[in-house]
């Protein structure tokens, strides 16, 4: 039986849940019993979505195919198929841990891949967001208020009443109100409360409780020094897992366990963009321009699980993105968020003008007031990177995380490795030069961290006085990352075309690995065209990226790096087309085009 709840910690992204997603749906109609489970456990092998140990895997042959190979194709069946072997007669075989993949991609309704249901079903929310055509925010919200225990999809939650993300924020919520009557400043959660209560919230009932005993505590911490609170909180954390657990699991292994549960949800629960990190990341708050939402979620919803007669009835409810209206979008909140976010955008402005913006809102009716402000407030936090520039510092860190961003040891920042990956491209690009504009397409989070992508738009635009520049970057390999980019990166870069001012417009691809696929379709875009007209797609290795930005700085600190300079960068890349009959061929010549440069 289920002690607390938790996402499951193999899939600690959305991204992986989409990319599993991606794979899942190539069994849409098969049976998920245990040999469509192995199935799906072999296509996250042949993605490189998993990648078993070298010890596992025993024949150098398949390390090489695995862990060497660095064409970033699909692994051939055959070789799926040994390697699939080496896992039956295991504990955990190959259909245990397609089972387990599949289980967060059932909970959130994306898919019905359950042995007791039959054959794999992709849910109609699911295509939709594979598509673009919802996004992360909308998605993750409305499911978090869905979300609960017991449901009809998960068993072993005997004894809960949660509904597990109305219950952080109203944990959270109470924690701050009985804080700020104490007469202290309201600060969230620290990343240790949330570990020793949060998880373990398994009912609407226990809210109260909790958040007495979490100020109580942190007020017990606050009047010890020295050895005697460090004592106090070893013998508060180990009494709590005792009482969460009971004698039988390992204090180690439980504090462990909590510690993964903590990021996981903090990493799904921030998509949001209700909840923020405060205090270097040591503490998980409402984010302050998203307290009014909050509000209207605790007066509205019930932290308490709800009654479904059916599996269906419940999973009917989860995959319909229209089934739960945001309780904020009425006129009453929506002059309150309003007024929230001008205050906000007042205080945040500093030497920035934007009284007159914030009359011009005047007369439009409260939604677009609301969705206005929101974007601008966007905006703002953004453009204050650009006090970044020639910050070699900053440069140096993004030169370090795009490098070490697909091993697998590398830490998220964000919700997503590839958000990191626009983030630190964004940020170096902020470093670079004196564009006249910088424009990511993600949302800002309070805290100075990105929260997810917008949708129907290129990564980056870059603005300059002599040409524009679109950056569109992924993590994806093989022919997933054709699928997901060939189209969309070209029709981004023609409607950036069609709105720049400038008739040079060029668009840099980024990846860890470009796909042969990937390569001949921009190739085509280059020479026959795209909608009928020519265009300047470059696919850049990742390292190659990184190479640019180290040239890059060495040039800042000569004090010779200019807009122009990176414009002769691209026209060299692109002048190369002309002397070369194939993409190929092409893609060769980038690392002389660099080291020229």
């Amino acid at each position: 039986m289920a002690k607390v709840w938790s996402f499951n910690t193999t899939i600690r992204n959305p991204e992986r849940m989409e990319n599993m997603l991606r794979a899942l749906s190539e069994l849409e109609g098969t049976q998920f019993d245990a040999q469509g489970q192995e199935a799906f456990f072999g296509l996250q092998i042949k993605k490189r979505l998993y990648k078993p140990e070298k010890s596992t895997l025993g024949e150098q042959d398949l390390i090489t195919a695995v862990h060497l190979d660095e064409s970033g194709d699909d692994i051939d069946d055959d070789t799926v198929e040994r390697i699939i072997a080496k896992y039956r007669g295991r504990d955990v075989d190959g259909s245990g841990r397609g089972r387990t993949a599949a289980g967060i991609l059932n909970r959130f309704g994306l898919c019905v891949a359950l042995q007791s249901r039959g054959s794999v079903v992709i849910s109609d929310l699911a295509k939709r967001w594979l598509e673009h055509e919802i996004d992360d925010e909308e998605l993750f919200t409305k499911f978090f208020l869905k979300w609960q225990y017991p449901n009809e999809i998960e068993v072993g939650y005997g004894g809960f009443d949660i509904k597990p993300f109305v219950g952080t924020l109203s944990l959270i919520s109470k924690v701050n109100d009985k804080w700020a009557t104490l007469g202290n400043k309201p600060v969230g959660l620290s990343k240790l409360e949330y570990q020793l209560f949060v998880p373990s919230l398994v009912r609407a009932d226990q809210i109260n409780d909790y958040a007495e005993r979490i100020v109580s505590f942190r007020t017990e911490k606050e009047a010890r020094t020295g050895v005697d609170k460090t004592n106090f909180i070893k013998q508060f954390s180990a009494a709590r897992v005792r009482e969460i657990y009971g004698e039988n699991k390992p204090l180690g292994k439980a504090l462990n366990d909590l510690r993964d549960y903590t990021d996981s949800s903090v990493r799904y629960f921030r998509v949001s963009g209700l909840l923020a990190l405060r205090g270097g990341d040591t503490h998980i708050d409402i984010a302050k321009d998203k307290e009014v939402e909050v509000a209207s979620i605790l007066e509205t919803i019930s932290a308490s699980a709800e009654q479904y007669s059916s599996y269906e009835d419940y999973f009917t409810y989860l995959n319909d993105i229209n089934a739960l209206e945001l309780p904020w979008r009425n006129e009453e909140d929506l002059n309150k968020i309003s007024a929230k976010l001008t205050t906000i955008l007042e205080s945040e402005a500093g030497e920035m003008d934007v009284a007159s913006y914030i009359t011009e809102l005047a007369p439009l009716p409260t939604k677009k007031k609301v969705d206005s402000l929101g974007a601008k407030l966007n905006d703002l936090r953004i453009q204050k990177l650009r006090g970044l520039k020639h910050d070699v510092g900053a440069l140096d860190e993004c030169i370090e995380k795009l490098g070490s961003i697909t091993s697998k040891n590398y830490e998220t920042l964000t919700a997503r490795p590839s958000l990191d990956l626009e983030w630190y491209a964004a940020r170096a690009l902020m470093v670079l030069n004196d564009a006249i504009e910088i424009a990511p397409s993600f949302n800002m989070g309070d805290d100075g961290i990105p929260t997810g992508f917008r949708s129907n738009t290129s990564d980056i635009e870059c603005y300059y006085s002599t040409f524009g520049m679109t950056i569109e970057a992924t993590l994806l390999l093989g022919r997933d990352q054709w699928y997901a980019e060939g189209q969309p990166v070209m029709r981004h870069l023609r409607d950036f075309e069609d709105k720049l001012e400038s008739d040079t417009a060029y668009c840099i691809f980024i990846a860890p690995l470009i796909h042969r696929d990937t390569l001949n379709t921009f190739w085509g875009s280059n020479t026959a065209g795209y909608e009928g007209k020519k265009q300047i797609i470059i696919p850049l290795t990742l390292s190659q990226f990184v190479a640019i930005l180290k040239i890059a700085k060495r040039k800042i600190g000569e004090g010779t790096l200019t807009q122009q300079q990176l414009k002769q960068l691209f026209e060299s890349f692109a002048h190369h087309i002309e002397g070369v009959q194939n993409p190929h061929d092409w893609l060769v010549s980038f690392p002389e085009v660099i080291e020229r440069w």
